[in-house]
């Protein structure tokens, strides 16, 4: 037994080591040699260049997830889990965290009590839950959990993940508390038993973290292992790449001090320099930072909080991400603040304001108020914990509790009173069951089966008091601002009252409730509904500062580059850089002067000192961070996003290194390194300046250099003729990208579209809410509109994927899941409405099997144009470079998707399924794919599509129609759009269109028309009443229609009529 280590920085080289190895032990030839190999790639390589020797050897290959759970298994006689190949997902990644923690557990035991805590295909409903199952194996990778002191923390991963997660991890610990487990065994426990006879060797391995190491010096107590790494002890590209070869480096030397030439290796001293650390993502470099900055608070007892400073190239992307790693630790979380943060989503004092004045304008219904429950900082004001709030839930579902609050008839069925006084019956009949009692026709509920009866009181006390005084104002007759004021102090009072400790969330709702009697009473004294007082105070609490302005006062400084640059920082932190891309990218119009059009400067000349100059956008971007870098005190740390590790060897190539080497006069010269690694580089002659590397921590590369004096601003000449630039005009014109959404609707309702647009309202385009419906389907719960149209999309996928569902059984599986998640009530009333539900769909499933029996061509689930986004990439898609043409002298570049498509030939089938009914007008529904169908039958695209067939499946009837190019000059129609969609005019050009798309619109007389249509404006405005121009707020008495306005009208509809041949059914 025992363990011996090869040094090679070629595979092949390791290869021929393996090759004798192998010679040596093949006998007798049914003997099996198992060979760890790091990842599938690397184990069909080895096969490869046996197959290409003609050497033939009977091994298994095998991984260190597996692998080494079969050795466990051996040493401890226990049949444990083993994973199959060399992928996880999150299934087993579970299984895997069971089986650490539970070494009795049988395989069959463990899947099946992983299948009664959730199924597969929900894991993947969030994205932080899948980050996490990746976290759960770095156990086993390479980059993460280096160290000794990350495995104690390993479970506590969990605290800063989805709560679905968090609750599950937490019955595990709880179940294995204080009991002995593989963990334990795998790290600390002795080992007795021998297996002289088996010879394990591990192959191609470039990186082992500290758990690896030490399960493997384990292993060799009892098996004989032969460790074949891929890096060398004197290659310079391990030196020049930190991370994975230099700590490697560092945890060998530490595990197994016996290996000949790892002594050598000595730790360089930081001293004044800037490094460059590479990063595999946004989380990793944070992480580089958090753990550094501890590391220089420990090592400098004179270093304070806000003398550290981290410049953000992207501070919105970056911020969530500090906020979650500097506080995962309670014991050693990092304070900071921030020079740009304001309240927001990400703030959960924010989302709980919000969550509690929403109450106003809703239903009262189980999921708003559990949705406000399940905030993190009401469970902590309230001292709740996750399992107290699920119990909660349990109870609301079982005591039939579904929305509202009813003051007159608080036994009205499914509301709050109703289920709050069966709980209180049913404690009056537990303790004195003997007499009969009236309970006023209610059921009482016993608490037998719930636990903490105490927090169940809080939950009931706290909750129908919120409740009691929402319904009380709003029923009330009086809601003044004073009314306002008075209400919203005393539900949050109740609700959110903060914990002093808690300093930002207590600063915003202190700014809150400040305005509320302060600012908030100049409002005009009269009546105002929710509708109008709560999107008013929902904004009004996003511009509260949370951390802004107290820069050098309570933590660490965070902020963007262009703000802190001017900083002269003890430590400072740059993040975001990346290949190819010099880091302070500035996304502020205001700064990025190439994006800003002559137009914009000649309106808001004051915005600009100089308008009739330009100036190129990189000269600003590197004076901003050569200027943060050249104020740094004492030392700089750049992170640097380095996806693909393994393939981006060397850190030189970047923009930035080039940048920071390109300051004065350069020389050749031996950089001063111990005899074990000469190396050369191009470095700065100024004094006290060249590269070194350090094995610290996991960087690439360092730059030294004498911060305010050796180290000059390399852009100060460009920066003092900032302003006397020659204007030059761009080569690159003016891109606009217009998604065929906005475009449909500016099609379909050009004054509505007009007002977002020059309120600069937009939508995304998966979150499409003009489909959504104004009015209910069946009930009075507008959610069945959005399972009926989801329902009938799955079931074409499934047809057209090949299966063979049975609609009823599935309608049965899914409308009782999505029961249980809806806003719906469950027993009878809900029976009802699953009934009706049900008949709608029998009729529609008769045209749905006929039109998907008939040969339309190639499904296209997904047709894809331009940069357009997904949300099931996983589906067969059809993906079309985006429509581009110039128009006044910009280029117009058109993107969007369009779902359930066939191709056949020059023909293009298209399937809407709404729950619209059939309007007179054009509608929504028809011209999305007309516009899509405009646009592939471009010249662009060779012509190949010239016909168009929709076929509308509305709520109670189905309209086919098909759509020809005869007699329509296409792309002129389509320039003519988009000019009219991008032309700054107001809104009243507009107004008639709204009446000329209707089908039956009898042509009038223009002077007629205009004259008609402004009386009707005048009328509706004096009576306070809306036109068919969807609420136009913005109507004014002096309105004025163009007298052009009709004309073109009439080009934008009479062409559409006249493309279309329309087939009703």
């Amino acid at each position: 037994m025992g363990i011996e280590f090869y040094f090679e920085d070629q595979l092949s080289s390791l290869y021929d080591i393996l090759r004798e190895k192998l010679k040596k032990r093949n006998n007798p030839p049914f003997f099996g040699q198992t060979v760890f190999v790091p990842s599938p790639a690397v184990g069909k390589w080895l096969k490869m260049k046996m197959a290409e020797d003609s050497v033939f050897f009977n091994i298994e290959i095998a991984y260190l997830e597996s692998g080494f759970f079969k050795l466990a298994e051996k040493l401890t006689d226990q049949k444990l889990f083993s994973i199959q190949g060399g992928e996880f997902d999150f299934y087993y990644h579970t299984l895997f965290y069971e089986v650490l923690l539970e070494s009795g557990k049988k395989k069959r035991e463990v899947v099946e009590w992983a299948r009664q805590t959730g199924s597969k295909e929900d894991f993947f409903s969030s994205y932080e839950t899948w980050i996490l199952a990746g976290r759960l194996m770095k156990l086993f990778q390479e980059w993460e959990y280096q160290n000794p002191e990350e495995l104690s923390c390993f479970e506590n991963e969990t605290d800063i993940y989805a709560f679905f997660y968090q609750q599950w991890m937490g019955k595990i610990k709880k179940k294995h508390e204080g009991k002995k487990n593989l963990l334990d065994f795998v790290l600390h426990d002795p080992v007795e038993k021998n297996f002289p006879d088996e010879h394990l060797i591990l192959f191609g391995f470039h990186y082992l973290s500290d758990f690896q190491c030490r399960f493997l010096k384990k292993l060799s107590s009892s098996f004989d292992f032969s460790v074949l790494m891929n890096l060398s002890l004197s290659s310079e590209k391990e030196v020049d790449w930190g991370k994975g070869g230099r700590q490697s480096y560092e945890i060998l030397k530490d595990v197994f001090p016996e290996i000949s030439g790892l002594s050598e290796i000595e730790t360089e001293g930081l001293g004044n320099c800037i490094r460059i650390a590479a990063c595999p993502g946004i989380f990793r470099e944070i992480e580089w930072i958090y753990n550094h900055i501890l590391w220089s608070m420990k090592n400098d007892p004179s270093l304070l909080w806000n003398e550290i400073g981290i410049l953000c190239a992207d501070e919105e992307s970056y911020l969530p991400v500090i906020e979650t790693v500097f506080s995962r630790n309670p014991e050693k979380k990092i304070p900071f603040v921030s020079a740009e943060k304001k309240s927001g989503a990400e703030d959960s004092i924010f989302e709980a304001l919000s969550l509690l004045l929403n109450l106003f304008r809703g239903d009262l219904t189980r999921k708003e108020v559990f949705r406000l429950i399940d905030n993190p900082f009401f469970l902590k004001n309230h001292l709740i914990s996750y399992e107290n709030k699920e119990k909660w839930l349990e109870l609301a579902d079982k005591t039939g509790i579904f929305r509202d609050f009813d003051l007159d008839n608080p036994v009205k069925p499914f509301t709050w009173n109703q289920g709050f006084l069966r709980v209180r019956f049913g404690r009056i009949m537990e303790h004195d069951f003997e007499e009969e009692k009236d309970f006023q026709g209610i059921v009482p509920y016993s608490l037998s089966g719930f636990e903490e009866d105490e927090k169940i009181d809080v939950f009931i006390l706290t909750v129908e008091k919120i409740l009691e005084t929402l319904k009380k104002f709003l029923s009330g007759a009086a809601k003044t601002p004073e009314d306002w004021s008075k209400v919203l102090k005393e539900v949050i009072e109740i609700s959110l009252e903060t914990a002093q400790e808690d300093y930002q969330s207590k600063k915003i709702l202190d700014e809150f409730l400040e305005f509320l009697e302060k600012d908030f009473l100049f409002l005009k004294k009269e009546n105002r509904e929710a509708d109008f007082i709560i999107p008013l105070l929902i904004e009004k609490i996003g511009s509260f500062s949370s951390r802004k302005g107290r820069l050098f006062s309570e933590g660490v400084n965070v902020g963007k580059i262009e703000t802190l640059c001017q900083f002269p920082f003890r430590l400072t932190y740059f993040t975001g850089m990346n290949e190819g891309v010099y880091p302070a990218k500035i996304k502020n119009k205001i700064l990025d002067y190439q994006t800003v059009s002559e137009e914009r400067r000649k309106k808001n000349p004051s915005l600009w000192a100089y308008p009739d100059k330009k100036i190129k956008p990189d000269t600003f971007q590197k004076f901003l961070f050569l200027n943060a870098v050249s104020r740094i005190k004492e030392r700089g740390y750049i992170t640097y996003n380095a996806y693909n590790l393994e393939d981006d060897k060397r850190l030189y190539p970047s923009s930035l290194l080039m940048e920071l080497k390109e300051r004065g006069k350069a020389e050749e010269r031996e950089i001063p390194f111990k005899n074990y690694l000469p190396l050369k580089e191009t470095v700065s002659e100024k004094t006290e300046e060249f590269l070194r590397h350090s094995s610290q921590i996991d960087q690439a590369v360092e730059m030294s250099f004498l911060p305010g004096k050796a180290f000059a601003n390399p852009f100060w000449e460009e920066y003092r003729a900032f302003h006397s630039l020659e204007e030059k005009e761009s080569e690159n014109k003016e891109i606009i990208n217009i998604k065929i959404n906005d475009l449909k609707e500016f099609l379909v309702n050009p004054v509505f579209s007009k007002i977002k647009k020059e309120l600069e309202i937009w939508e995304d385009e998966e979150e499409d809410l003009s489909f959504y419906e104004d009015e209910p389907f069946f009930t009075e719960f507008p959610s069945d509109y959005r399972f009926i149209t989801g329902f009938l999309k799955n079931f074409v996928l499934k047809k057209e994927e090949g299966g063979s569902p049975d609609w009823e059984k599935d309608l049965e599986r899914e409308y009782s899941y999505w029961q249980k998640q809806s806003e719906m009530p469950e027993k009878n009333f809900g029976r009802k409405d699953f009934e009706t539900i049900r008949q709608n769909l029998k009729e529609r499933m008769v045209f749905l099997d006929s039109f998907l029996k008939e040969e339309k061509g190639v499904f296209f689930p997904n047709l894809v144009l331009g940069q357009t986004k997904y949300p099931n990439p996983s589906r067969k898609d059809w993906k079309i470079p985006p429509l581009s043409f110039e128009s006044n002298g910009k280029n117009i570049q058109l993107s969007g998707s369009l779902p359930l498509v066939w191709v056949k030939k020059n023909v293009l089938s298209v399937l809407v399924i709404t729950h619209a009914g059939v309007k007179p007008s054009l509608s929504k529904y028809e011209l999305l794919p007309l516009l899509v169908f405009l646009i592939l039958s471009d010249e662009r695209l060779k012509g190949e599509i010239d016909t168009l067939h929709t076929h509308i499946l509305f709520k109670k009837q189905i309209l086919k129609k098909t759509w020809g190019l005869s007699g329509i000059g296409k792309e002129n129609y389509l320039k003519t759009l988009i000019d009219d969609f991008l032309e700054p005019s107001g809104f009243w050009d507009y107004l008639p269109f709204d009446e000329i798309s209707r089908k039956d619109f009898d042509e009038k007389e223009e002077k007629d028309f205009l004259e008609s249509l402004e009386n009707s404006l005048e009328q509706a405005i004096a009576t306070g009443e809306a036109l068919s121009v969807k609420n136009l707020v913005l109507m004014r008495p002096d309105i004025r229609i163009p007298q052009d306005a009709y004309e073109k009208a009439k080009r934008r509809f009479f062409p559409l009529y006249q493309m279309g041949e329309e087939k009703e059914k």
